[in-house]
């Protein structure tokens, strides 16, 4: 196709690394693509060239018809909105998303890497969608054999993210009016709203206020799938304080209720372990006498779990769970800057753990481990760290203890 024979029509779109424009040869339209870079321009024509060998692929993206001229692409022009410009029918969107997934693994096993998911790139219309733009697309001999999957993984995410934020827009509209019916007093027969909202929640990420606080009025004490949504929403709004209260109101109401037994262990300590980690974050349940301090918390944990624990584990008051639990308190206590503390409970996690016979090779041992290292230059206290050399291997601690032994000598 010779470029001078195009007429322009109008110009589509532009952006950093090319401009688009609408052209015809007095038969049919084209897309004209004109690139800025010349890595753009050889991006996208080796991505084409390649895709036009999959017969698979015919239809879900533009075909490529002609490269005139350095830096010029002539391909088939794709009329229809992007969904930058448009949304997509709640009833057609698993099959638009189904359609583009589908189109991704295509071009992945093409060796394809699109690299630029993302609304302004998909066109939909009559029902099928079609992907746009492959100039920063990578083709997989360019790439580390090692990276292979994270390639194809960024563009999965990437289409999920989309279809994820059209639910989660929906999701907010649809939680705020389940909100406001349970306002009323007198709310309409057989009307479960709670529930309600436990299934729009898990179809947003949203952290709208209007929504997190509108919770906290119809349920102050909710179950705890909303208690955890709300909670991370609060924290994420800098209100840990407030995230622990509903934590700890959620289990109050479980244990307290009928319902209780509906409520599996599982779920009353993953409460507990929220409530202690947001704790942490505010000087609050350090200061007061009204609230448990971070260490009682995650201590109330631990006695939960084993209280529901095996006759053995309750006995060694250790296994994988009680040390990962005491693990992400020592290294709670660390980032605050509590080293003491958290060597504290290192030596004591590894102490149990010793005497219950746990692998010393375990994973949750070596981060202990690592953990306690970390700590002990930062520890005055002579006799914790005479224990706690006692339970790190010789040639593990000698870097640290070294220093430490003069100054002990010294006093």
């Amino acid at each position: 196709m010779d470029a001078s024979s195009l007429s322009i029509l109008e110009l589509l779109g532009e952006g950093g690394s090319s401009h688009v424009h609408k052209v015809t040869d007095g038969n049919a339209n084209y897309a004209c693509k004109v690139f800025l870079t010349k890595e753009a321009f050889e991006a996208e024509k080796a991505a084409y060239q390649r895709i036009q060998r999959v017969d698979a692929l015919r239809g879900r993206v533009p075909a490529l018809v002609a490269v005139p001229a350095p830096l010029v692409i002539i391909l088939e022009h794709v009329e229809g909105p992007t969904l930058s410009e448009v949304g997509i029918a709640p009833s057609e969107r698993a099959e638009i998303q189904k359609q583009l997934t589908d189109t991704l693994d295509l071009l992945h096993e093409a060796g394809v890497y699109h690299g630029d998911i993302s609304r302004r790139n998909i066109i939909v219309k009559d029902g099928r969608a079609k992907l746009l733009d492959f100039s920063i697309a990578v083709l997989q001999e360019k790439v580390e054999e090692a990276e292979y999957e994270y390639y194809a993984e960024e563009d999965h995410q990437a289409l999920k993210s989309i279809f994820f934020e059209m639910g989660s827009k929906e999701a907010k509209c649809e939680a705020l009016d389940v909100i406001d019916r349970m306002r009323k007093p007198c709310p309409q027969q057989n009307f479960d709203g709670e529930h309600q909202l436990e299934q729009i929640l898990q179809r947003t990420d949203s952290c709208n206020p209007d929504v997190v606080n509108g919770i906290l009025t119809v349920l102050p004490a909710p179950s705890p799938r909303i208690a955890i949504w709300v909670a991370e929403r609060l924290y994420w709004r800098h209100r840990p304080a407030e995230a622990v209260d509903v934590l700890r109101s959620s289990i109050a109401r479980c244990e307290r209720t009928e319902s209780s037994a509906a409520v599996s262990n599982d779920v009353l300590l993953n409460l507990r372990e929220y409530a202690a980690g947001f704790a942490a974050k505010t000087e609050r349940f350090d200061s007061s006498d009204e609230f448990p301090s971070v260490e009682e918390m995650f201590e109330d944990a631990v006695k939960f779990y084993l209280g529901s624990a095996p006759e053995n584990v309750k006995r060694s008051c250790a296994d994988e769970k009680v040390l990962s639990l005491r693990l992400k308190l020592a290294n709670t206590l660390s980032e605050y800057c509590r080293p003491t503390a958290a060597l504290r409970v290192c030596v004591r996690a590894l102490e149990e753990a010793r005497v219950s016979g746990l692998n010393d090779e375990s994973n949750i041992i070596c981060e202990f481990m690592e953990t306690m290292k970390s700590l002990l230059e930062h520890v005055e206290d002579r006799e914790l760290w005479d224990r706690a050399e006692q339970l790190i291997p010789f040639e593990k601690t000698l870097a640290y203890t070294m220093p430490r032994i003069g100054q002990f000598a010294m006093e």
